[in-house]
């Protein structure tokens, strides 16, 4: 800036001031350095924080692209949990997996009711139509028995022939059990009290064939609604199966157990267990291991 002197009404002089930086920056060359270094030190963190954000990003949709390829083999998988948007993003597909496999499993409950049900009706069928010539025989050998006691040699033959009768009125009846809809006698009844009675006309049974019994029953239980006959029925299937799966005795366990709102009732035997390949046709109609089995016992139960 520059600006005149005047005395008097005369120019005596012309004053001349500058303006300049601070001398803090003005001064020092090491200060004007050391800002530019921190200027570029703050934009090197940035681009890294910039670049492990893509990175995270990055990953996060290649976990959820490997994930959705392995749910496009198998619905049960659940994608891993994430952070973030991607996060949400992962609870939302599991969420939709589950609801499509709740589905799948509804509808395989389906088909397999619709087949019980075709079965059912053929097996009812079929043993209504069996039943009368199977009741004319067992007649039959009852008058064998009167009149020819007398014949040397035909009372063993008369025994086999009622062996087997009898063996497969049994099968009829189960053929019938399993074909038949059954009324539905709901009452209120006590689990441990159930168990108690089925063991007590099972018990002979069950020492024949060497079995202890342990029972872990908590207590108290409370009363529930329940078929109890049909209850029974299951638990001497199920207790009949793991004493001829121990043929040479062991050990049979039934625990019950309040949980939640739910009564659970557990078997368990020390017998030579299921096959891998043999668990998902347990409870197919017809489908036994056994040399002299049906394949309803477990059928009827389910």
């Amino acid at each position: 800036y520059i600006s005149p002197v005047i005395l008097k009404g005369k120019v005596v002089a012309v004053m001349w001031a500058g303006e300049r930086l601070n001398p803090f920056f003005y001064q020092s060359s090491f200060y004007r350095k050391l800002l530019r270094y921190v200027t570029l030190g703050v934009l090197v963190l940035v681009m890294l924080a910039a670049l492990r954000t893509i990175r995270n990003i990055t990953t996060g949709v290649e976990r959820l692209k490997q994930g959705l390829h392995r749910m496009k083999y198998d619905i049960h998988y659940a994608l891993p949990e994430m952070s973030g948007e991607l996060g949400q993003v992962a609870q939302a597909v599991n969420r939709m997996a589950e609801s499509l496999s709740e589905k799948e499993r509804l509808e395989d409950q389906l088909r397999q009711s619709e087949h019980l049900i075709a079965l059912g009706r053929l097996a009812t069928g079929v043993a209504h139509e069996l039943r009368n010539p199977i009741g004319i025989i067992k007649t039959l050998v009852d008058l064998m028995k009167h009149e020819y006691s007398q014949i040397s040699g035909v009372e063993e033959y008369i025994k086999a022939i009622d062996e087997q009768v009898d063996r497969q009125d049994m099968v009829i009846q189960e053929l019938l059990d399993f074909g038949r809809p059954t009324k539905v006698s709901i009452k209120e009844c006590s689990i441990n009290d159930l168990i108690m009675g089925v063991l007590s006309f099972s018990a002979a049974m069950l020492r024949k064939q060497k079995v202890r019994v342990h029972l872990e029953l908590d207590d108290p239980l409370p009363q529930i609604l329940a078929d109890t006959e049909k209850l029974k029925h299951v638990l001497v299937n199920i207790i009949v199966n793991a004493a001829e799966a121990m043929p040479s005795g062991g050990d049979l366990t039934i625990a019950t157990k309040r949980n939640d709102e739910m009564i659970m009732i557990r078997l368990k035997d020390t017998g030579e267990g299921i096959s891998e390949e043999d668990l998902p046709k347990i409870f197919d109609p017809f489908y036994t291991t056994k040399e002299a089995g049906t394949g309803l016992g477990l059928s009827i139960s389910y």
